[in-house]
């Protein structure tokens, strides 16, 4: 007799072998699991935002541990972003499917989004579709990469024609070391970066502006 949930279940001798030996010989495919979800802010469902589709972690099999992908929460993606004066070109590294790029694009003229392989940028691409990019330009950079090369795939790119640029993803120290030459005057947004990070931005001359009511970053004049 096995007890499962709510309910009682009873399995004979020859049942009881029959799943032993299938599970034995079972072979597992791993699989990814896609989810339409609504998006939240301050714990408050956005109702005029259509229900954007991302990973499911949840069901999902195969290991993303090694993904070079946005860790932002969704509820912290940056709403912010459509207040105040944040430049005129950005790019948005990891966003969040789309989200974070969306937002940037109500203060932004121009936003340029990359995503690290291509179901990542299949979901980003439908996202920002549903939500409507008429209102600024939407660019795309297609780069492959995984957070093991990284480095190699942000040389790929000129850092020094945006002046506001959002990491949001893990490798956000390994980024910033590798384009540093290349940025001047220009804002960095990082979702809660570590101390030791604040501490070497500042040697190198950036102001860590903290704001309460919106998104935090670093700059310099």
């Amino acid at each position: 007799m096995t007890q499962t949930r709510n309910r009682t279940s009873y399995y004979c001798e020859a049942d009881m072998e029959y799943w032993r030996e299938r599970n034995k010989n079972k072979v597992i495919y791993p699989k990814t699991v896609l989810i339409k979800r609504p998006v939240y802010q301050n714990s408050l469902r956005i109702t005029q935002i259509p229900w954007l589709w991302n990973i499911d972690r949840r069901e999902t099999s195969i290991n993303l541990k090694d993904w070079e992908e946005n860790i932002v929460p969704q509820q912290y993606s940056g709403a912010a972003f459509k207040r105040g004066d944040w430049g005129e070109t950005a790019i948005d590294w990891c966003s969040s499917y789309g989200l974070t790029s969306w937002y940037m694009g109500h203060s932004v003229k121009s936003v340029t989004t990359v995503e690290t392989n291509d179901l990542l940028r299949k979901l980003t691409k439908h996202n920002l579709k549903k939500l409507g990019t008429e209102f600024y330009e939407q660019k795309f950079l297609d780069i492959d990469c995984d957070k093991y090369t990284v480095v190699d795939a942000v040389k790929q790119i000129d850092w020094s024609v945006y002046d506001t640029i959002r990491i949001g993803s893990t490798s956000y120290e390994r980024i910033y070391d590798t384009i540093k030459d290349q940025l001047s005057e220009c804002k960095i947004v990082i979702y809660k970066p570590q101390l030791d990070f604040i501490h070497k931005m500042e040697k190198d001359g950036w102001d860590w502006i903290v704001n309460p009511k919106g998104v935090d970053y670093f700059a310099k004049d």
